[in-house]
């Protein structure tokens, strides 16, 4: 099936670019380009076909006369329109101190740098995001983990805990895993975690994580 993504970025050597790449990594696509973020909420709100994907940058230069003047404010609009549309943000500026409220606001579903000569995550994330999965490039997974970690007071043993856990079934299995703790310093420790991230059972402590971008 034919699927229809918009690019959003303002360099059009970038956009080209990326529209070639993409309509030679997959043919079947249909590509819209917007080189600002009015004309893409305009494509977005009144497409000639279902648009699918979103591929965002999220600085524009010079446009401080647009109702619309940057990616971060097309992903306002949409959510205060309550339109939801699968966003990946494609940008060379890879600051948590950036991006962090951004993830925590709009939940895109993929974060990826900006690389002119190497598509492949890209690629990558376009597929994981139309198969309804999430992909963010390593770099932020990293800052992301890094920054939960602190936040929650989380060791190598939370870690292992959280790698495990989709394996289990019930406490005795704990036994055949490389946890270093007994199941009763496992449960607290998931009980902690629970409390942490506001979730009531394993299941939606691993959705959370994954959410968070702490695991995939």
């Amino acid at each position: 099936m034919e699927k229809h993504l918009l690019l959003v970025d303002d360099q059009p050597d970038i956009l080209d670019s990326l529209e070639a790449k993409i309509n030679e990594r997959f043919p079947d696509f249909r590509v819209t380009k917007a080189f600002d973020c009015d004309h893409a909420f305009s494509t977005i709100i009144h497409p000639s076909q279902k648009i699918d994907l979103l591929i965002l940058d999220l600085e524009f230069l010079n446009n401080t006369n647009k109702r619309i003047p940057n990616g971060k404010a097309l992903m306002n609009t949409l959510k205060e329109k309550d339109i939801t549309l699968p966003t990946i943000i494609y940008t060379a500026d890879l600051s948590l101190l950036k991006l962090h409220p951004i993830i925590q606001s709009h939940d895109p579903a993929g974060i990826v740098t900006k690389d002119h000569q190497n598509h492949k995550d890209l690629y990558f994330a376009i597929e994981k995001v139309l198969n309804g999965g999430k992909h963010y490039t390593d770099a932020i997974n990293r800052q992301l983990r890094r920054r939960i970690k602190i936040e929650h007071n989380m060791d190598a043993v939370d870690d292992l805990i959280i790698k495990y856990l989709p394996t289990i079934n019930t406490a005795a299995d704990w036994k055949d895993t490389p946890v270093p703790v007994s199941s009763k310093t496992i449960k607290a420790k998931l009980d902690r975690m629970y409390i942490d991230f506001d979730v009531v059972n394993d299941k939606q402590l691993l959705l959370k994580l994954m959410r968070l971008g702490y695991i995939e």
